[in-house]
């Protein structure tokens, strides 16, 4: 196989046969790069799944006329005379 170049074009030529080959640019590359991308980020969330807030679910009370108070300081006048108390969880 013979190769040879003029004025920047390529010929490749085997056996006296000549061919100028058509360089068409690839321009789908960017789009190859991002779903490359995108199938990577998908594994790494199989594999460690995000956890925005891990918390546990914690509720309280507040009765009304300051009968019992759960919320913050676990106080009220039925706690106080033993008619009613807070839970610790």
């Amino acid at each position: 196989m013979l190769h040879s170049s003029l004025r920047n074009n390529s010929i490749f030529c085997l056996g006296g046969n000549c061919n100028t080959p058509t360089i068409i640019p690839n321009r789908d590359i960017a789009k190859v790069a991002h779903l490359a991308m995108l199938n990577q980020m998908s594994k790494d969330i199989k594999t460690n799944p995000v956890s925005v807030f891990s918390g546990k679910h914690r509720k309280c009370k507040k009765d009304v006329f300051s009968f019992l108070n759960c919320c913050s300081s676990m106080t009220g006048w039925g706690r106080d005379i033993g008619l009613s108390q807070c839970k610790s969880k």
